[in-house]
C-alpha cells in the first residue's frame, strides 16, 4: 500500500504527462527546423487555466499554467503568444500590477518576431491588448495612439472584420473621457464594420454586444433614458439571435451578458422614478451574476443600485440588508482590487445616509470620513492623469476661448464704464446747467422742459427701430434655420449612396444607380438654391404645372432609400399614376420630409410604405410608418413654426422641429390639405391631399 501511495498520480498530473506526450509524438513526426505550434495542447491548457480560475481562486490557474508550459518545451510563437495572453488578462483583472502588464506585454510582441512576422492578426491583437493596458492606468492618451496604430496595422495587413475591433477601443477611450455622443459615432462605425465578420465568438457576438450596451450606457449618460432602455432591449434580442450559433458551449456566458444588461436597465428605470420595474431587473441580474465563475463585480454594482433605490423609498430594513451583502462580496472580492475598487465609494456614501437616516450619528460619521479620505484619494489619482488625457487638449482650447471671450467681455466691460462716467459727468453738467438755468429764470427752465421731452421722443423712436431690428433678426434666423433643413436630406442622401459607393462588392449597374441618385440628390438641391435666390431678390407667384405625383414620391424614394438601409428600413410605393398642379420641386420637399421622418422615427428593420390614391377630385398620398408615434402633449404643435418640438429619432438623429411646418405652408399654397394620425409606439400615418389636375379628371 505505501508503494502504491508512491506513485500515485492525481488527475491534474495525468493531464500534464498527457499533453506533453502529445507534443513529444507529434515533434518526431516532423524533420523541419521551423518552430511550429500546438494549437491542440495550447488550447487545451489555456482552457483548462481558464475553468481552474474563477474570481475567488485565479491564482491556481497562473500556477497551473506555469506547470504545464513547463512541460510544454516545443511550444511555438502562436502557443507562447496565448500563455501570456492569459497571464495579460490575470494582472490587468485579478491582480493588477503595471510592472508585469507591460513585461508581459513585450512578451507578446517578442515572441511574434515584430510586425514583419507571420502573425499579424496575433500582432495586432496586441496593440488592443496594450492599449488595454493603458486604459487601466488611465492614460487616455498613450491608450488612443495604441488603438490608432493597431487599426492602421491592421487596414494593412487584415480584414474589416479584424480591424474592426479597433474602432470599438476607441469608442472605449471616448467613452471613458465623457465624450459620450463622440464614444457612440465610435460604436456605430463598429458595428458597420464587423457586420462583415462571419465567424468568431469574440467578433460575432462578445464585441457586438459590449458595443450595443455601452452605447445605452451613453445615452444614460446624456440623460436620454428612453434611447438608453431601447439600446438595452436591442442587446438582448441581439444574444436571442446569435445564441444559435454558440449553444450549448457558451450558455454561462448567454446567461452573464443578460445579467450585466439586467442590472443596467434597472439602474435606468430607477432614474426614470420606476420603482417595480427597477427592483424587479436589478434582482434579476443579482440572483444570475452572484454566483462563483459569474460576473460577481457586476452583482456588486447592482446591489449598490438596489440599495440605492431602497433607501430612496425609505425602506431602511432592506436597504441595510443589501448593504450588508454588498459588504460581503466586497470582503469576498478583495483580490480584485481594480473592480471592487469602484463599489467602495458608493458603498461608504449609501452606509453614511442610511445610518444617518437611521440617528445613528457615531456610525454616520464613521463611513463619512470612510467615503471623504477614499474621494480625495481617487481626486488625487485623477488629477494627477488628467493631463495625460487626450481630452485634456480639446479643454485646453476650450478653456483659451472662454479666456478670449473674456478679455472682450473686459474690454466691453471697460469701455461701457467709461461711458457711464461720461454719461455721468455729463448729466451732473446738465443738473448744474438746469441749477443756474432754474435759478436764473424760469423760461429757460420751460425750454429746458421742451428739450427734455423733445429726447423722450427721439428715445421712444430708438426703441421702436431697435424692436423693428430684433423682429427682422428673428426673421432671418428662422429663415435660415428652414434652409439648413432643407438641405440636410438630400446633402444625407448624398453622403449614404457616396458611403455605398465605396464598397468593393456593388456591380457596375448598382454604381449607376448610386449615381443617378447622386445627381437627382445634387438637381433637387440646385433647383431648392435657384428657388430661394429668386424669392428673396423678388416675390414671385407659385409657379404651378401638371406634374405626375406617382414619378415624384418613386424618385423621392429613390433618393433616400440609402438613407433607410442605414437602419436596415425599407420603403414601399403603392399607387397609380395621377396628375396635380403644382411645383414638382416644392411637392418633393414635402414628401422629402414626410418619408425622412418616417425613416427617423421608425425602429430598426421598419418597413416605411407610401401609398397614392385618388378620392373624388384629390389626389391623397399616405406616408405610413412603424415608429414611436406622436406624444399626446406634442400633437397639437406639430405643425408649428417655432422649431420648439424638435425630438430626436431611434438612434438619436437630431431634429429641428421645422420640416412639418414648411409641408404645410407648401400644400395650403397648393390649396391642399396636410394631417395626420398617430398612436404612441405604434407608428403615424401622415395624410397629403392635392386638387387633381382638370385634363386627369
Amino acid at each position: 500500500m505505501n508503494t502504491l501511495k508512491g506513485v500515485r498520480l492525481n488527475g491534474y498530473t495525468i493531464t500534464i504527462v498527457f499533453l506533453v506526450l502529445i507534443a513529444f509524438l507529434t515533434s518526431c513526426q516532423t524533420n523541419s527546423t521551423q518552430k511550429v505550434n500546438y494549437p491542440d495542447i495550447s488550447n487545451k491548457i489555456i482552457d483548462h487555466a481558464g475553468e481552474l480560475g474563477p474570481t475567488e481562486t485565479p491564482q491556481r490557474a497562473i500556477s497551473y499554467l506555469d506547470s504545464a508550459y513547463h512541460r510544454f518545451p516545443n511550444a511555438g510563437p502562436e502557443d507562447l503568444w496565448k500563455k501570456y495572453r492569459f497571464k495579460f488578462e490575470y494582472y490587468l483583472y485579478h491582480e493588477y500590477t503595471p510592472t508585469l502588464l507591460r513585461n508581459v506585454i513585450d512578451s507578446m510582441y517578442t515572441v511574434l518576431g515584430g510586425e514583419n512576422g507571420p502573425y499579424k492578426e496575433l500582432y495586432a491583437q496586441t496593440f488592443f491588448s496594450e492599449g488595454d493596458a493603458l486604459m487601466n492606468e488611465y492614460l487616455y492618451s498613450d491608450a488612443f495612439d495604441r488603438y490608432y496604430r493597431g487599426k492602421d496595422f491592421a487596414k494593412k495587413h487584415l480584414d474589416s472584420c479584424k480591424y474592426s475591433t479597433f474602432s470599438y477601443g476607441l469608442g472605449i477611450v471616448r467613452y471613458k473621457q465623457e465624450q459620450y455622443e463622440e464614444a457612440n459615432t465610435m460604436f456605430r462605425e463598429f458595428l458597420t464594420e464587423n457586420s462583415r465578420c462571419r465567424s468568431g465568438f469574440n467578433e460575432r457576438l462578445m464585441l457586438p454586444y459590449n458595443a450595443l450596451n455601452a452605447m445605452a450606457l451613453c445615452f444614460e449618460k446624456l440623460g436620454k433614458l428612453d434611447s438608453a432602455l431601447a439600446y438595452y432591449q436591442k442587446s438582448l434580442s441581439f444574444l436571442d439571435n446569435r445564441a444559435p450559433e454558440f449553444l450549448p458551449e457558451k450558455a454561462s456566458y448567454f446567461e452573464r451578458a443578460r445579467g450585466v444588461v439586467y442590472g443596467n436597465m434597472g439602474g435606468a428605470y430607477r432614474k426614470l422614478g420606476n420603482a417595480s420595474l427597477a427592483e424587479l431587473y436589478l434582482k434579476k441580474s443579482i440572483q444570475i451574476n452572484k454566483r462563483p465563475g459569474y460576473e460577481m463585480p457586476d452583482a456588486l454594482t447592482a446591489e449598490i443600485k438596489l440599495a440605492e433605490l431602497y433607501l430612496q423609498s425609505k425602506q431602511y430594513a432592506k436597504a441595510d440588508s443589501t448593504l450588508r451583502q454588498v459588504q460581503a462580496g466586497i470582503d469576498k472580492l478583495r483580490h480584485m482590487k481594480r473592480q471592487v475598487g469602484s463599489s467602495l465609494l458608493p458603498y461608504y456614501r449609501l452606509s453614511w445616509a442610511l445610518a444617518d437616516s437611521l440617528g445613528h450619528s457615531s456610525r454616520a460619521y464613521q463611513f463619512l470620513k470612510s467615503y471623504q479620505r477614499l474621494q480625495d484619494s481617487i481626486a488625487s489619482i485623477n488629477t494627477k492623469k488628467q493631463p495625460r488625457d487626450i481630452g485634456s487638449v480639446f479643454q485646453l482650447k476650450d478653456q483659451q476661448y472662454q479666456l478670449t471671450l473674456l478679455e472682450k467681455d473686459n474690454k466691453i466691460a471697460q469701455q461701457t464704464l467709461l461711458m457711464v462716467a461720461g454719461f455721468s459727468a455729463m448729466f451732473a453738467l446738465l443738473l448744474g446747467v438746469v441749477w443756474v438755468n432754474y435759478r436764473r429764470s424760469s423760461k429757460q427752465v420751460k425750454e429746458l422742459t421742451r428739450l427734455n421731452q423733445l429726447i423722450g421722443d427721439q428715445n421712444l423712436h430708438m426703441q421702436e427701430a431697435l424692436r423693428d431690428l430684433e423682429q427682422s433678426q428673428e426673421d432671418n434666423s428662422r429663415l435660415l434655420r428652414i434652409v439648413a433643413h432643407d438641405l440636410r436630406s438630400p446633402i444625407s442622401s448624398i453622403a449614404s449612396c457616396i458611403s455605398l459607393l465605396q464598397s468593393d462588392n456593388l456591380t457596375k449597374e448598382e454604381r449607376m444607380e448610386f449615381l443617378t441618385m447622386i445627381q437627382n440628390a445634387c438637381s433637387n438641391t440646385l433647383a431648392f438654391t435657384n428657388d430661394l435666390l429668386h424669392t428673396h431678390s423678388q416675390k414671385k407667384q407659385l409657379q404651378l404645372s401638371p406634374i405626375n405625383l406617382r414619378l415624384i414620391l418613386q424618385d423621392c424614394i429613390d433618393v433616400l432609400q440609402p438613407r433607410a438601409y442605414s437602419k436596415q428600413q425599407h420603403i414601399e410605393l403603392d399607387g397609380t399614376d395621377l396628375v396635380v398642379l403644382g411645383s414638382s420641386e416644392k411637392i418633393w420637399r414635402v414628401v422629402s420630409n414626410l418619408i425622412t421622418n418616417a425613416i427617423k422615427f421608425s425602429t430598426y428593420e421598419a418597413i416605411i410604405k407610401v401609398k397614392l390614391s385618388q378620392e373624388g377630385d384629390k389626389a391623397r398620398i399616405a406616408v405610413i410608418d412603424q415608429g414611436i408615434g406622436v406624444p399626446e402633449d406634442l400633437k397639437n404643435k406639430l405643425f408649428s413654426t417655432t422649431g420648439e418640438i424638435g425630438r430626436a429619432g431611434t438612434e438619436g438623429e437630431e431634429s429641428f422641429g421645422l420640416g412639418l411646418a414648411i409641408s404645410k405652408q407648401i400644400v395650403n399654397a397648393h390649396g391642399g390639405h396636410i394631417w395626420f394620425e398617430s398612436q404612441q409606439e405604434q407608428g403615424t400615418v401622415f395624410f397629403v391631399e392635392l386638387p387633381l389636375s382638370t385634363n386627369h379628371q
